[in-house]
């Protein structure tokens, strides 16, 4: 398994264009999140925009401290925005039958992960 700083050592800096998201350098922030990987990158193995990931129970604070953690090389947290059912209708997500909440965080080099959940 791939670990998160293995990432810098494959000498991803930004300056190659967007970084890409595999299911490989996924799993690890999957895992320490208890998140599903959902998505590009679990329909298509891959994406070059963002990591979309499920988290069933959310609990903001815990996550954001995670996220910000070393292991996340300081994906800092952005805002969320809310989503509609219609808005999700089209998407591949484990739940499009609600309203949805997706947090954004982007680390220094512009990597995206959004993380969605029930909108309370």
């Amino acid at each position: 398994m791939i670990k998160l700083a293995d990432m810098i050592k494959e000498g991803y800096d930004g300056s190659h264009g967007p970084y890409m998201w595999t299911l490989k350098t996924a799993l690890p922030i999957a895992e320490k999140l208890n998140a599903k990987i959902v998505g590009s990158v679990a329909s298509r193995g891959k994406s070059n925009n963002d990591l979309d990931l499920w988290i069933k129970n959310y609990d903001h604070n815990s996550i954001i401290r995670q996220m910000e953690l070393v292991d996340f090389m300081g994906f800092s947290y952005s805002g969320n925005q809310v989503v509609s059912p219609k808005e999700m209708k089209k998407a591949k997500f484990p739940c499009r039958k609600m309203w949805l909440k997706v947090e954004i965080f982007f680390d220094y080099y512009g990597r995206r992960i959004d993380i969605w959940h029930k909108a309370k």
